[in-house]
């Protein structure tokens, strides 16, 4: 039964923090909370870009835990992104995800100084 050999299996998530509009350019200062659904508990809160590099690691999920992943504060300038990931681990590679976010645009005013 290969069930148990896999509920040993443990994989780390990369989340990515990009602009909507062009995904290599990556965002640093994105809060996120972070809940393991499976277990019922919070993984606590995670920030993008403590590298430089736009990203962070969720690390050592079991395989077959429902991860919520929820941005609870968006990088500076752009707007939050508001609806929560959910997703189960179901693979034993390791996994990137992409949460996007838009810029936050300021009407002209058409002011001439």
């Amino acid at each position: 039964d290969g069930m148990i050999e896999n509920a040993l299996e443990r994989v780390d998530i990369e989340i990515l923090k990009v602009n909507k509009n062009d995904h290599s350019v990556l965002l640093d200062g994105a809060v996120f909370e972070v809940f393991d659904k499976t277990h019922d508990e919070s993984l606590g809160t995670f920030k993008s870009g403590e590298d430089g590099k736009g990203r962070f690691l969720i690390e050592n999920i079991a395989y077959g835990t429902q991860l919520e992943i929820k941005e609870i504060k968006a990088p500076a300038g752009y707007n939050l992104c508001r609806s929560s990931l959910t997703f189960t681990v179901e693979t034993v590679e390791d996994i990137t995800i992409e949460f996007e976010n838009s810029k936050i645009t300021i009407p002209e005013m058409g002011i001439n100084h």
